[in-house]
């Protein structure tokens, strides 16, 4: 009784956000307008703790065994969703955020990367939405591993001038740059190589420097 009602709480919560529109809760003096920067800020805040909830939730009903494979598809779609709703706020002028493939873009076949896990990558095999889960095969050992999908960076697109492909510097860590590899939109991380020493490095994307 106690997991469902916990489920039904965090869902019912989620379910109330909109793109378009946030309407904040009680002690927040109702709806404002979305170019006031406090606010902005306070609602970047109160949805940090949403995602809190969220990951509390999962990994309690997870641990008690009491979560379906709907229930985590649901709630991880609402975590990234929360993501995407931070980014918004976060730009202070007109700018259209591109961001970037979301796991429903995940095809069978292409070269996905998990942080350091994968030094060459890995190829998707297989696509589970509903548990969005997707089993993978490392190219370089051959094994096969089953993944969430949104821990997963795809070989392809950007964060906003921040694309696949492209040479990026972070202050002095890269003495002749680095190659951008892979991207994670979701959570605003970029896996590169650095030209010098060829090793893999997950970085946040907001500290690099594109370099063409």
């Amino acid at each position: 009784m106690k997991k469902s009602l916990i489920v039904g709480l965090v869902l019912s919560f989620m379910s109330s956000l909109s793109f378009a529109q946030l309407t904040p809760g009680p002690g927040h003096g109702g709806p404002k307008p979305p170019a006031n920067p406090s606010l902005n800020a306070q609602l970047i805040q109160d949805l940090d703790v949403a995602k809190y909830d969220i990951k509390s939730t999962l990994q309690f009903l997870s641990s008690s065994g009491g979560l379906s494979s709907t229930a985590n598809a649901y709630l991880n779609d609402a975590f990234q969703r929360i993501d995407r709703v931070q980014q918004a706020l976060k730009s202070t002028g007109p700018v259209v955020i591109d961001p970037g493939p979301v796991y429903v873009d995940l095809q069978v076949g292409e070269l996905i990367y998990k942080g350091v896990e994968y030094s060459q990558g890995a190829k998707v095999q297989a696509i589970n939405q509903m548990q969005g889960r997707a089993t993978v095969k490392s190219v370089a050992s051959g094994n096969t591993f089953s993944e969430l999908i949104s821990e997963l960076y795809l070989t392809r697109g950007c964060i906003y001038n921040l694309c696949v492909g492209k040479k990026v510097f972070k202050g002095a860590e890269y003495s002749q740059g680095a190659t951008v590899l892979a991207i994670n939109a979701n959570l605003q991380k970029a896996i590169v190589k650095s030209v010098v020493s060829g090793n893999i490095f997950v970085e946040d994307a907001a500290q690099l420097d594109v370099a063409n």
